[in-house]
């Protein structure tokens, strides 16, 4: 069952617009208050933006559903309570099988959401995947478990991001039924302002070559290139009431459809927000 709210007036996030960015820095275009305890959507934990550029997918970690809101402003529960939804941190956009994929922490597993109707769930636990006893461990991990979700849209192959100890990129094939690669992401870290930080939400970047990933407790965004080149450091802000502020507790991370704008979304309380930054052009 779908249930709608109508966000205030002032929805302006535009996928098409280019920014113009600072150098080496994520500039803030604009910010939209995310909480909306009327639809349920308290606490957000991940993003993603449709292919089509007309609409975010959300999920909220204390909410069994999905939402969908549309760049029109509305707001809208895709699917209906599901206890297989519980803990939700991330999602992304798989075109080729016309599904979402979700992941959840307390579940340790990826969740398939139907696009077409009736929206069938399947749901995959990622233990099932490994071989080897220690790695069946890492991938049940649910206290620093899994956190963000991307497809390559090319490729069809699903990445998904270990939260911390230790921070993992795990590759599976694109019918979720092989585990390909297990990467240590700590080392890749090292020497950044944000080294010990966690993992928080994942993205990736078909135009750069490369994956972006959140920090809640960095209150960062990092970008880690495909061609194993030096990882990039952006500190989160926002502007609000002509004064800039970190972004607290940033969860999830999507990129436009034509590659242009970042969006991260917060979970924060009553403070949390979306907002669209205009990349920098990268040397």
């Amino acid at each position: 069952m779908w249930s709608r709210s109508l966000l205030a007036v002032g929805l302006f996030f535009a996928a098409s617009v280019w920014a113009e960015a600072g150098a080496g820095r994520l500039e803030p275009v604009a910010t939209l208050s995310l909480y909306k305890p009327d639809t349920g959507l308290t606490e957000p934990s991940g993003l993603a933006v449709d292919p089509s550029g007309t609409a975010f997918w959300i999920v909220s970690d204390n909410t069994e559903v999905i939402f969908r809101l549309a760049f029109d402003g509305a707001l809208d529960r895709f699917t209906g309570v599901d206890p297989r939804l519980t803990d939700l941190e991330g999602i992304t956009v798989d075109v080729r099988h016309n599904r979402l994929l979700a992941v959840s922490e307390r579940r340790s597993s990826i969740l398939s959401v139907d696009l077409r109707p009736p929206h069938r769930i399947a749901e995959f636990p990622l233990k099932d995947l490994a071989a080897q006893p220690h790695a069946r461990k890492l991938l049940s991990d649910r206290q620093n478990g899994l956190e963000g979700i991307a497809v390559d849209p090319n490729s069809g192959l699903v990445y998904v991001l270990k939260e911390a100890k230790p921070r993992l990129l795990i590759t599976l094939s694109p019918t979720l039924d092989k585990l390909i690669a297990i990467k240590a992401l700590d080392g890749l870290f090292k020497g950044s302002p944000a080294s010990e930080v966690d993992a928080s939400g994942l993205a990736l970047d078909t135009h750069r070559g490369g994956l972006w990933i959140v920090s809640d407790t960095g209150k960062s965004a990092h970008f880690l290139p495909f061609d194993e080149g030096q990882v990039k450091f952006f500190e989160l802000t926002y502007r609000a009431e002509g004064s800039t502020y970190r972004l607290d507790n940033p969860e999830g991370i999507a990129l436009s459809a034509n590659g242009a704008s970042l969006y991260v979304l917060s979970d924060n309380g009553r403070k949390s927000r979306l907002v669209q930054y205009a990349i920098p052009k990268f040397d």
